[in-house]
């Protein structure tokens, strides 16, 4: 059975509704009903910002082509497109200081050459295979557009030998592809209410993901939900916790048997049924992989282009070129309005969804603000 494209659009799962919309309706060229905003800087982040952009923008600029290398070369354009004002603030945040995560970015942009982790084609065929009985998946979105990556640590079939820490992280590039409208956060779900089918992760490969996602993705979890854990999986996230950053603890959430995944994280509608929710999907990989593959590459190709449009720069703000619906362009190169907003595109074009015109969308202004907190 062919896989539903409809679900990997994030418009679809931004609309507030009580049940899931028609995949052959118009909601898969809509609007999403919520918009992020970077919040606005003080005076002392403002200059600290600035200095990052100096830095990345210098004539010559270079670094290492891997790690352990002398040989350098400058910054290509999907490496520029990395070193967003989005990204530069996320390690901004986690640092403290400008020189801290100006060190940190360069740390990461040599890995990320070293491993090859921005080339689709790079670990493809490994994670392909390890995937193969769905033990990570990207599908669905939160209320807010965060994509959601479903994680079944039990569907192991591999041998441990035959499994790699890069593999998990080439599936939440694949979830970052997805992301639009200023989103840059992700809902992680891990399942374990299923019988092991293989050996278990090893505690090795558990530290170096956690390496990984620590040091190279700062900023990047919304939500990680652990759903039904096992005596098993407790023992192995209690001795993976010390690796854990203490503010990225916090947005763990442990639902028990007797527990639900909050709403708020994702909508039932969206949620699959292995996690308590109402959307019947049966993984079938033949139909699903090529669905994934041929999506995030469109993503990724419109991305590029938009960013080259713009005038390839470091310190862009995704929400300008990281979008879907060409019709949105307006709305997300709008100034950033009052900072750390979501606002509902009725909202924003100050007329209702249902009777929108052109001309009011251009000349539209926000008429009210809904302020749910830091989102995306």
């Amino acid at each position: 059975m062919p896989f539903p494209i409809w679900l990997l659009d994030p418009y679809l799962f931004t609309q507030v509704s009580p049940s899931p919309p028609d995949p052959k309706s118009k909601a898969l060229s809509s609007e999403p009903s919520k918009i992020a905003f970077l919040p606005p800087l003080n005076d002392k982040q403002g200059a600290q910002l600035g200095a990052i952009i100096k830095h990345f923008s210098a004539e010559g600029y270079s670094l290492p082509i891997a790690e352990g290398k002398t040989e350098r070369a400058p910054l290509s354009v999907r490496e520029m497109m990395w070193l967003s004002r989005d990204q530069m603030l996320k390690y901004l945040t986690v640092t403290g200081n400008a020189k801290e995560a100006i060190a940190r970015m360069e740390r990461t942009v040599v890995w990320r050459r070293s491993t090859g982790i921005d080339d689709m084609d790079t670990h493809m065929e490994g994670v392909e295979e390890e995937c193969r009985t769905g033990k990570a998946i990207v599908q669905g979105f939160g209320p807010s557009g965060m994509p959601v990556l479903y994680l079944f640590p039990n569907r192991n079939h591999l041998p441990p030998d035959q499994r790699k820490a890069i593999h998990l992280i080439w599936m939440l590039e694949r979830a970052i592809d997805l992301m639009a409208g200023g989103v840059t956060k992700v809902v992680a779900i891990f399942v374990f209410n299923e019988k092991r089918t293989g050996a278990p992760t090893s505690l090795a490969i558990g530290r170096e993901t956690i390496h990984y996602l620590m040091q190279h993705y700062p900023e990047i979890a919304g939500t990680t939900v652990l759903y039904r854990m096992s005596w098993a999986a407790r023992a192995f996230f209690g001795i993976m916790w010390p690796f854990i950053d203490s503010e990225v603890r916090a947005r763990f959430r442990i639902v028990n048997r007797s527990g639900r995944i909050s709403e708020k994280d994702v909508q039932r509608h969206a949620l699959v049924r292995e996690c308590g929710g109402d959307l019947e999907w049966f993984h079938e990989h033949e139909s699903y992989w090529p669905a994934l593959i041929t999506v995030c590459r469109k993503r990724r190709a419109e991305y590029e282009r938009r960013f080259v449009e713009l005038g390839p720069a470091v310190g862009i703000e995704e929400r300008k070129f990281r979008f879907v619906n060409l019709e949105e362009q307006h709305l997300y190169n709008m100034p950033d309005m009052n900072g750390s907003v979501v606002r509902t595109a009725a909202d924003i074009y100050n007329i209702p969804d249902a009777h929108r015109t052109k001309s009011s969308m251009e000349s539209g202004a926000p008429s009210a603000v809904v302020e749910p907190g830091r989102s995306g």
